[in-house]
């Protein structure tokens, strides 16, 4: 399938969210105080992704563990947009559970390529813990 579609379609999903997502914004208080901003534009992302996963891609347990890692993360983050001093201990505990959610629906990394040839095959536990943290280190580095 061409790549070119679901992003367009999840851009424009996005797009048409924004103003649902000033309006929910609004409503809940979820404003900059400074600038009187709506903040929660993590919905309107969210809401893209999500819906784009649902339509072009099969519904089956990695797709709603991905899903289910993503909800955490929208809580997660509209709990930050509302409590400006969310810890940070309290956010990265969330990116380890929902790592940990995304993780149980069997995505995981299995081997590693050695930089001196060959493959190293990782156990199930070591994989799972190397996908965890690389899931977590990737939320970490993006954000």
């Amino acid at each position: 399938m061409n790549i070119l579609i679901p992003a367009i379609v999840s851009f424009l999903i996005t797009l048409i969210s924004i103003p649902l997502t000033i309006k929910f914004a609004k409503k809940n208080k979820l404003l900059d105080k400074e600038r009187h901003v709506p903040r929660a534009g993590g919905l309107a992302i969210f809401l893209g992704i999500v819906l784009s996963i649902l339509i072009f891609i099969p519904l089956e347990i990695h797709t709603l563990g991905i899903i289910c890692g993503l909800i955490i993360l929208l809580m997660v983050g509209l709990l930050d947009d509302k409590y400006k001093n969310l810890s940070p201990y309290f956010r990265l505990i969330t990116q380890f559970a929902a790592g940990f959610v995304i993780v149980l629906s069997g995505i995981g990394i299995n081997f590693v390529t050695n930089p001196l040839g060959g493959i190293i095959y990782l156990g199930p536990t070591v994989s799972d813990i190397l996908a965890i943290f690389w899931i977590v280190w990737v939320m970490n580095m993006i954000n």
